[in-house]
């Protein structure tokens, strides 16, 4: 298991981001304006992509650390993990293990729909009390 903010994130939890998200294993999709792309079971988008498998950084090479097989090498291209429940499950992993706070829309304790939250919209996005708690609302009863 993945620490974040202290916080361990759990299978149940994982499971939970994903039934938000709606994703589905070995495709990709746009959103409801057309414009970004993001792939797979999570729904991973290039720019979290980065961050998930180089911790932000830009390099030619990244692997994916895997938490149960070995190491798989990305190759620079994001939808091959994206798309891989096990690799993406990794990067969603990976990208809460980078972050500093998990936004709680308000409330005293951190669930895993603030989690979600965090997922979805970013930390920046996910800090504004008017959009964590509009997706808490939005979602509260996925998981």
């Amino acid at each position: 298991m993945s620490h974040v903010y202290g916080i361990t994130l759990s299978g149940k939890c994982l499971e939970c981001i994903r039934k938000i998200e709606n994703g589905t294993v070995g495709e990709c999709t746009k959103d409801a304006n057309g414009t970004v792309l993001s792939c797979g079971p999570f729904r991973i988008g290039e720019e979290y992509w980065k961050i998930c498998s180089n911790g932000g950084k830009n390099n030619d090479t990244v692997t994916c650390s895997m938490t149960i097989t070995k190491s798989v090498p990305l190759d620079k291209d994001w939808q091959t993990c994206a798309k891989q429940l096990a690799c993406s499950e990794t990067c969603v992993r990976n990208y809460m293990s980078l972050q500093d706070t998990v936004p709680t829309g308000g409330n005293r304790f951190v669930t895993c729909p603030n989690i979600a939250c965090l997922h979805r919209e970013g930390p920046k996005r996910c800090s504004d009390e008017k959009v964590s708690k509009d997706f808490l609302q939005k979602h509260s009863n996925v998981c």
